[in-house]
């Protein structure tokens, strides 16, 4: 249950016997039968996991996974009825000088069958499901929504897209592209640089 490597100041928690591969080892088998860890907070007004790291060039959680089929690397679910304003996830990037860092990547190296990124409501919305805020106190500084093709630079290329959607009424619903606003690059020529934006909306059952 126990494994002490004196020589190393390691430990390992579960069924490994070899060396541990971190400061603390927490290994399971195919036969646990539940999580490999769980955390029980009872203190209402106190933090159940706090991390303090003086990382400087190495991540401080990394998740590896290879296997995953119908399951999530990260799941976060809330069934608070509390109607009181908070937020589930905050990320913050906190210094006004760290002007290269990046809040939030995510990258796809699949074309996604169902977008990239995927924000759904379930309720009756009248609110918007994206809000784009810019709290800077700059009359010359509003919200700024940027779409930027980097590869394949060519006469005529497109380089956005907003795409509108809605069902039919045939037995099965199909998802319709209804309209749609198209940014192209019409000249690429250094100097002569040429764009064009394309309105188009669906008429007599083809795209207009």
């Amino acid at each position: 249950m126990l494994f002490i490597e004196g020589s190393s100041n390691k430990m390992s928690v579960g069924v490994s016997v070899d060396a541990p591969a971190a400061l603390l080892e927490v290994t399971g088998d195919a036969t646990t039968g539940a999580a490999l860890m769980q955390l029980n907070n009872v203190d209402t007004d106190q933090i159940c996991v706090d991390i303090n790291a003086a990382n400087i060039d190495a991540n401080i959680i990394d998740i590896v996974e290879t296997s995953l089929t119908t399951g999530s690397a990260l799941a976060i679910s809330c069934n608070s009825a509390s109607t009181g304003v908070r937020t589930l996830v905050q990320i913050i990037q906190d210094h006004a000088d760290a002007v290269n860092a990046t809040p939030l990547l995510i990258k796809n190296d699949a074309v996604a069958a169902k977008g990239t990124v995927v924000i759904e409501s379930t309720a009756a919305e009248t609110n918007p499901l994206i809000e784009l805020i810019n709290s800077a106190d700059e009359a010359a500084k509003p919200p700024m929504l940027r779409f930027r093709k980097i590869t394949g630079a060519a006469d005529d290329y497109q380089i956005g897209k907003l795409s509108f959607y809605g069902e039919n009424d045939a037995g099965t619903p199909e998802s319709i592209e209804y309209a749609s606003i198209i940014a192209t690059a019409c000249d690429i020529t250094d100097g002569d640089e040429g764009g064009q934006l394309s309105i188009y909306a669906m008429g007599g059952g083809t795209a207009g």
